[in-house]
């Protein structure tokens, strides 16, 4: 279930990432996301300051890769993932702890199903700090 979550949630974003440059020069749509929105959904997703907002939507992701243009639009997606990237790997080592846990009892077998966890959630740190090391790029040669 984890698994699930993290890629359709993340790989959305990613892949329509890509194509965002073709979609940015075309027509601007009303719907899309200013710079103190994406900064609230940069916010909203810390882990730690939360105040019980929800995570952005999949469409909230895709709105702001689809609008990211500017460098200040690139930072923030950067922050975005550099969030995202601290909360998997938050994960992986509450995991990891719950796998040594786990090890030497009666139920060891579910450390194994622990650490298969840590190795998602590693997995989707990486791709989230690759998704910011890309905006990072892109910041710099945005105009």
């Amino acid at each position: 279930m984890k698994r699930f979550q993290i890629r359709s949630r993340l790989l959305p974003a990613l892949s329509f990432v890509l194509v965002a440059g073709s979609t940015a020069a075309q027509d601007r749509s009303p719907a899309l996301l200013n710079t103190l929105e994406v900064q609230q959904l940069v916010k909203r997703a810390e882990p730690g300051g939360r105040t019980g907002a929800l995570t952005p939507t999949v469409q909230e992701l895709n709105a702001l890769a689809a609008k990211a243009s500017t460098p200040a639009d690139h930072h923030s997606l950067e922050a975005y993932f550099l969030t995202l990237a601290k909360r998997y790997t938050a994960n992986a080592t509450e995991h990891a702890a719950t796998a040594n846990t786990y090890r030497g009892t009666k139920i060891a077998q579910a450390a194994v199903h622990c650490d298969s966890l840590v190795r998602l959630s590693k997995a989707a740190a990486k791709e989230a700090t690759d998704a910011a090391s890309m905006h990072k790029q892109l910041a710099s040669v945005a105009r």
